[in-house]
Formats: structure tokens, C-alpha cells, sequence
């Protein structure tokens, strides 16, 4: 499923986050195989980009912590107002913007 996400370089990989009630999450506590590829914001992969393979692994809290503000340094104040937009839009929808939640992604060797 198609997904944009915003991400960050960690030691072993990259950094995501998103909120412990997307669909992404909850899949990922099932099976841990990912592919990502080059996409614009609705998700929508570029032609012609690779699609790479590789797992993701849910962080704890102090993790989480760690990868939000990767995300923060590498996105700066853009990544502050989409938070803000996306609270906003929920709020409007009458939904709760779920808890945060860190993902760390390897990608397979040669990918």
C-alpha cells in the first residue's frame, strides 16, 4: 500500500514516524517487510523509481524520541506545520491524532 512518509538517516538505516493507529503500524506489528521507493506526497511512486526492500522495526518511547527529532532537524519548521495542519484536520474529521510511534527501516544489502 502506498504511504508517503518522512524520514531520516539513523545509524543502521532511516527513521520514520507516524501514529500508532495507521494502518502502516498496525501492519507492520504483524509482518515487517517493507518496500519504499521514490514518491511525491499522496503517495504516488515516481516513474521510473527503484523500489527497494528491506524491514522495519517498531522503537520505544526513548527510540521514538530519538527518531522525531531527527525528522525535526532534517524537515525543520515544514515538518512543525504539517504536524500542525494534520492536528487541525482531524480535529475537523472529529478524530484523534494517535500517539506517536518511531519506525527504524533497513533496507536489504544491494538495495
Amino acid at each position: 500500500m502506498a504511504t508517503p512518509v518522512w524520514l531520516a538517516p539513523s545509524e543502521s538505516g532511516y527513521y520514520v514516524k507516524t501514529a500508532a493507529t495507521t494502518g502502516k503500524y498496525k501492519r507492520l506489528r504483524n509482518n515487517n517487510a517493507i518496500q519504499v521507493a521514490v514518491c511525491n506526497g499522496r503517495g504516488v511512486v515516481k516513474g521510473g523509481a527503484t523500489v527497494h526492500k528491506g524491514t522495519a522495526r517498531i522503537l520505544d518511547a526513548a527510540e521514538t524520541e530519538t527518531a522525531e527529532a531527527a525528522i525535526g532537524k532534517r524537515y525543520g519548521a515544514m515538518a512543525k506545520i504539517v504536524e500542525v495542519v494534520n492536528k487541525i484536520g482531524a480535529k475537523l474529521r472529529r478524530k484523534e491524532v494517535g500517539p506517536s510511534a518511531g519506525l527504524e527501516i533497513t533496507l536489504y544489502d544491494g538495495d
